[in-house]
């Protein structure tokens, strides 16, 4: 093969390349635009087109991966089981049971006391608030 032939064979193939890419491109850019289009997107953001013309098979994949738009999807955080609501209201404030005298509270703190529920600290500490001291 001599190098007249061998450069008329490359440019032949480089043309048939160049057709069978520029083919290849429509083909798949045309389909990546029509994925795109039936999953919600409108004119200004579908790029289905330029995704399949320059990526082809890689750009398809693209364009089947991102969201459906026809789909409603549920606002942030509405079905989240983690999510952070607050802390619970507290307990409204409940006055001291006034029928319980103070001996028999003396006695409760004295039953405690004698268990070893609590301490000889917390136990003093109780008594002088429960006697007003």
């Amino acid at each position: 093969m001599t190098s007249g032939e061998f450069y008329n064979f490359m440019g032949h193939l480089f043309r048939w390349m160049l057709i069978i890419g520029l083919i290849d491109g429509l083909f798949f850019g045309f389909l990546g635009h029509r994925i795109l289009k039936n999953k919600g997107y409108g004119k200004g953001e579908n790029h289905g087109f330029l995704l399949g013309f320059f990526l082809s098979f890689f750009g398809l994949i693209i364009c089947a991966l991102k969201q459906n738009r026809n789909i409603p999807q549920p606002p942030p955080y509405q079905n989240d089981p983690y999510r952070y609501t607050g802390s619970p209201t507290p307990p409204p404030y409940q006055q001291p049971d006034p029928t319980i005298t103070v001996e028999e509270e003396l006695r409760s703190l004295q039953s405690l006391y004698d268990q070893g529920l609590i301490n000889e600290e917390e136990y003093i500490a109780t008594r002088k608030k429960i006697l007003g001291i």
